[in-house]
């Protein structure tokens, strides 16, 4: 049957003219071999993060189906990222590694991935906004500044597991905020930060079976916060909790070792149940020098 030419006209210009179906999934995949060119799937994978989110559903999940370094990311709806087993990087030289601006009832998801400064990048992971931040079985290194900056402009809820964290100026900084922002790191170590390992200037925070090590003070708290730390080991460091008023630290069941440990002089409140030895040097410490909190723009 032949159609007249002004029909297969019309049949052209109606298919032109109709809505592209959406080529997002719920579940992309990436690869150190794959192409953003690709269609992201397990056969078919991206090469960079940046893209599988841009083609990921909110909700829905973003998997390495191998090692590779999958680059820089910013995340502005409830997503997984999940490197599996297989060495997912996300390595950072300016700018943060990981920028968090979701929407007020989204989850995030962070497992299984290292992320790494190369000794230039400044904040590895910072929250500007979200309802749920979830990290799990992450390895966080050789950043400047801070490891993850929590300074959410609605209050939010974090949960760190098995996660490290080492090196630069801040470990874990909470921002003044709006709040109150609900902490919960479980099975986490925080060493070698030059400043504090644990900063916090806003909300509730508990830390337990974690470690925290080898920094200059271990848990600094301000402006109406209260840490709670139980199960845990403080040890080589400065000082061991800096609590300023009116800011309170909980430690149960600690053990505190080795270097200069104490509590410092900040007018705050520190209470000690059931904690182990102290060793001997305590001492009255100042505060680290971090500036007062102005609204947290995104580093360029």
């Amino acid at each position: 049957m032949k159609f007249p030419t002004t029909a297969v006209t019309s049949i052209a210009f109606a298919l032109l003219a109709a809505p592209v179906l959406s080529a997002t999934s719920l579940h992309t995949w990436v690869s150190g071999t794959g192409s953003d060119a690709n269609t992201g799937t397990r056969i078919s994978p991206y090469a960079t993060f940046a893209t599988a989110i841009a083609n990921t559903t909110a909700g829905g999940i973003v998997s390495a189906v191998d090692s590779g370094d999958f680059g820089a990311i910013t995340i502005l709806k409830a997503i997984t990222i999940d490197g599996g087993s297989s060495g997912a990087t996300i390595s950072f030289t300016s700018s943060e590694a990981i920028y968090i601006g979701a929407g007020p009832t989204d989850t995030v998801i962070l497992r299984h991935l290292t992320i790494t400064g190369l000794g230039a990048g400044p904040d590895a992971i910072f929250l500007s906004s979200g309802q749920n931040l979830i990290i799990e079985d992450c390895i966080v290194e050789n950043f400047t500044d801070i490891g993850l900056g929590i300074g959410s402009s609605a209050a939010a809820n974090v949960v760190v597991k098995n996660t490290v964290i080492t090196g630069g100026s801040l470990g874990l900084r909470v921002y003044q905020g709006p709040g109150p922002n609900r902490i919960s790191l479980r099975g986490v170590t925080i060493s070698g930060a030059s400043s504090v390992a644990v900063f916090v200037r806003s909300g509730l925070m508990e830390i337990s079976d974690s470690l925290i090590t080898m920094s200059n003070i271990a848990l600094e708290v301000d402006t109406n916060a209260t840490i709670s730390v139980a199960n845990s080991v403080l040890s080589y460091n400065g000082t061991d909790s800096l609590p300023f008023s009116p800011s309170t630290i909980l430690l149960s069941n600690n053990n505190t070792w080795f270097a200069n440990n104490g509590t410092g002089g900040g007018g705050g409140t520190a209470l000690r149940v059931n904690t182990g030895p102290v060793a001997a040097g305590f001492r009255i410490a100042a505060p680290a020098v971090v500036p007062d909190d102005v609204p947290r723009p995104r580093r360029q």
